[in-house]
């Protein structure tokens, strides 16, 4: 049989490490827990703690390779249309740990004809990439969050590279801003289930007319009903928004430059139960269509307290008065004085945005 070097090189340390510790130890016997140690068994002791580490640092450097992976990347970049964009940058990062050392390690490529890349030798435990254009936006999708590469990881969640299934990345190509209403507003609704107006085009809140209006409702239920979890219970805050002769659609979409032609419904509300125990908030982007044709998105925070008399929610929007369903940023026209919202912004700004 074969002995490797590295096995023989180990065998041979011990056995010195053995020797030297029976000649330098102390040759008298101590009692410890009862039982009688020689040098000898002191310096076996000594070998078994360095064999220890040295275990231990064979597994630190095996976790550390599958920790820090290396594989090919394989991406495409398309627009709204589903059309191919090249010469897009692309601009990658990828964190790595190998036990002993950490960081990330930065990539950079561009999109060919066919919008296509390919980064062919990232490394890391995990991976992930922007892209850009003039001319083009782009909002990372929770799927470009990030990309697991370590072994250490379950299977299930590891990225597999596939040629022939690039990563789809998609960006909005600028069509031409056109003049877009922008503003906020803070409302106050009665939890009284009666409409509460906002007209986009002026601001004014009102409880007889406006573009949109809102509705909450408050349902307060005897503490002896809530401790019998077998009944069925329609309590908590409810909350409705309303579009007479238009209506709204919620969307989660990254790229929220065009309001869509259909599927919009002339009420659109939901119950929050848990807002009868504590204070919570929610937020939701809408597409709107008004009664008059103009299109709009606007973001909406309801904030649910049962300890107030009221329903407490922020507003943010844009609206375009020409019936054209452009959202794109660029030309926002500002009805608040002051408006600290500047020209350009996606709604990805307006999101985060507390008026």
């Amino acid at each position: 049989m074969k002995i490797s070097k590295r096995k023989l090189y180990i065998a041979g340390s011990i056995g010195i490490l053995i020797g030297l510790g029976a000649f330098f130890w102390p040759q008298n016997t101590n009692e410890v827990d009862g039982s009688s140690r020689t040098a000898l068994s002191k310096g076996a002791e000594f070998v078994a703690a360095v064999k220890d580490k040295l275990e231990r640092d064979d597994f630190i450097r095996s976790a550390g390779k599958l920790n820090d992976q290396e594989t090919a990347f394989y991406g495409k970049i398309v627009d709204q249309e589903g059309a191919p964009v090249a010469g897009a940058k692309v601009v990658g990062g990828a964190q790595y740990n190998n036990m002993i050392t950490s960081g990330v390690r930065n990539y950079k490529t561009y999109s060919d004809e066919a919008g296509n890349f390919v980064f062919p030798n990232i490394k890391g435990k995990d991976f992930e990439c922007v892209v850009w254009k003039e001319g083009y936006d782009y909002m990372p999708s929770k799927n470009h969050d990030g990309y697991v590469l370590s072994k250490l990881a379950p299977a299930k969640e590891r990225f597999i590279a596939d040629p022939k299934k690039p990563e789809i990345f998609q960006m909005w190509k600028y069509k031409g801003p056109e003049i877009l209403l922008c503003s906020g507003a803070h409302l106050d609704i009665p939890p009284d289930g009666n409409l509460f107006y906002l007209d986009m085009k002026t601001r004014k809140q009102s409880t007889e007319t406006g573009d949109v209006a809102f509705w909450a409702l408050y349902t307060v239920v005897p503490e002896r009903t809530m401790r019998m979890p077998d009944i069925e219970q329609n309590v908590g805050w409810q909350f409705g928004i309303k579009v007479v002769g238009g209506g709204v659609t919620p969307t989660n979409s990254t790229l929220p430059f065009e309001a869509p032609r259909d599927g919009y419904e002339e009420e659109w509300n939901f119950r929050i139960e848990k807002g009868m125990n504590y204070p919570t908030i929610d937020s939701q982007t809408f597409y709107i269509k008004t009664a008059e044709g103009n299109y709009g998105v606007f973001n909406i925070k309801v904030r649910y307290n049962p300890s107030s008399p009221k329903c407490s929610m922020d507003i943010a929007w844009k609206l375009n008065p020409s019936g054209s369903r452009n959202l794109e940023p660029g030309k926002e026209k500002m009805l608040r004085k002051g408006s600290y919202m500047k020209p350009g912004e996606s709604l990805e700004y307006i999101r985060l945005r507390d008026f």
